[in-house]
């Protein structure tokens, strides 16, 4: 016999008392120019295998659309390589791009100035961390389109997986001794992913020692390529440009 159980963020169905498959909703806001758009983000999509091919995640699905439907968010985001499956209840594709840098020459002369500036790669986060990061993405990243709106659940889920993803680093960057940017990259093979840049776009001078260091990162460790993932009006692609350094769209599904 096979219950369905509700909670606040958790829909699941039971047989004799065990989980065998679940939908989670996941509170998630973003910056759309002057306005919050409220959203519920899809997520924990699982049946065990002994119970598969039932409809039971269809059904999961739809009384979540309900439920969103109901409350009038304004959308519903996730992340899937079946996208098939959402489709058909509804949800749409929406492309995410990627750039490739390669074979970048940079100005050899291009050197920190040590009594004033100071360039960190960090593994694992600590107060400090986590401070600069929340102060700088609030103060830059929210101007970007679509920019998430990132409570205090967010940013302990944020840093958990930061600190057990064995391929994730952070660069900080500091003037005077004020974290004044930041970048998240994360080892993918003969790749660098740079999936996160916070900086003013002021910065002119953190923005080329970042990308100079980020770089240096692909070279030492004998990578081949370096993939960027942030939104088109972000200052770094003025920055590329700039310097002639020319991208490849890498992927785009």
């Amino acid at each position: 016999l096979h219950r369905l159980i509700r909670r606040q963020r958790q829909m699941c169905i039971r047989d004799s008392g065990r989980i065998v498959s679940n939908v989670s909703l996941v509170r998630r806001d973003i910056y759309l120019g002057s306005r919050i758009l409220k959203g519920a983000g899809i997520s924990s999509v699982a049946t065990h295998p002994n119970y598969r091919r039932r409809g039971y995640v269809k059904i999961l699905l739809e009384k979540r659309l309900d439920e969103i439907t109901g409350k009038g968010l304004d959308f519903s985001p996730l992340f899937t390589g079946k996208p098939i499956i959402y489709e058909k209840l509804g949800w749409k594709t929406w492309p995410q791009k990627f750039w490739i840098a390669e074979k970048i020459k940079l100005p050899s002369d291009l050197k920190l100035n040590t009594k004033y500036e100071n360039i960190k790669l960090i593994r694992h986060s600590n107060e400090n961390l986590i401070k600069s990061v929340k102060r700088i993405y609030q103060q830059t990243m929210l101007s970007f389109p679509g920019a998430l709106r990132r409570d205090e659940k967010y940013w302990k889920i944020y840093f958990y997986l930061f600190d057990i993803e064995d391929n994730d680093l952070f660069l900080l960057f500091s003037q005077e001794n004020i974290t004044t940017a930041y970048a998240r990259i994360h080892w993918e093979g003969k790749a660098l992913l740079l999936g996160e840049m916070g900086i003013d776009r002021r910065n002119k001078r953190g923005l080329k020692l970042i990308f100079h260091s980020i770089w240096n990162e692909v070279k030492k460790h004998g990578r081949e390529k370096l993939i960027i993932s942030l939104p088109p009006s972000h200052p770094l692609f003025e920055f590329l440009r700039s310097g002639g350094i020319e991208l490849k769209k890498a992927l785009e599904e």
